[in-house]
């Protein structure tokens, strides 16, 4: 074993590497949520260079949907047929499975082929991978989803400040999506304000059209009146 010293040694330089990586993630967040020209464009930059400090050759960001379904939104190295392949899961604040657990109750799940006995092997058989980290993709009590790594290129599978990194990966994606998410409703509203100004134009012009068919008949009606009289008079 190592001396004590060795160990606290190890243990500080294991902090200060997580750290400096919790430190690139958030400065790539920010450089791609000014690039990223949609949430789909944001989470996909941002998992390249997750899967790059994590050593994983897949990043997936998957969405938490109003239906209480879990669906992938997009990420790295996944191929666009596996993407399609995989179909959303159920997700519900009580439920008791895998994913209700990491998106609602911050669970924190770490999974490899060489762990034995492997407890999760039915998910890395559907996921098609041998090692897998998932954590919460949230902002604060606003759960949006999970964000996972997948393929492990490390030869003792994903590490601790793996874990580290990608948690904060999830928390500070979590604030960007916020503001993505508002964003989105703010175009809608003003769409839907520019779709009622253009209703109420309309409505304006065709009043205005009935008043002056109206003002026209009257006074061809007041004409022909007037004439009528005078060539009876």
């Amino acid at each position: 074993s190592e001396p004590r010293g060795e160990l606290q040694l190890h243990s500080a330089e294991r902090g200060e590497r997580a750290h400096d990586m919790a430190l690139q993630v958030l400065d790539a967040v920010s450089s791609h949520a000014r690039a990223g020209r949609s949430l789909e464009d944001f989470c996909r930059r941002l998992g390249g260079t997750v899967a790059g400090l994590v050593s994983a050759q897949q990043v997936l960001f998957w969405r938490l949907r109003d239906d209480r379904t879990l669906a992938p939104v997009a990420g790295h190295g996944v191929p666009r047929p596996v993407l399609a392949r995989l179909t959303p899961t159920r997700c519900e604040p009580d439920g008791d499975e895998l994913a209700s657990q990491v998106v609602h109750h911050d669970l924190i799940f770490r999974a490899s082929r060489a762990d034995s006995p492997s407890d999760y092997a039915f998910v890395l058989d559907t996921l098609g991978v041998d090692t897998a980290l998932s954590v919460p993709w949230r902002a604060g009590d606003l759960r949006l989803g999970l964000v996972a790594a997948y393929q492990s290129t490390r030869p003792g599978g994903f590490t601790w400040e793996d874990t580290w990194t990608l948690q904060q990966a999830g928390l500070a994606a979590g604030l960007v999506t916020q503001v993505w998410m508002t964003q989105e409703d703010l175009d809608k509203t003003v769409d839907r304000l520019t779709k009622v100004d253009a209703a109420r134009q309309l409505l304006l012009k065709n009043m205005t059209a009935v008043v002056e068919r109206e003002r026209k008949r009257i006074v061809a009606e007041l004409h022909d009146d007037a004439l009528q009289k005078l060539t009876a008079a």
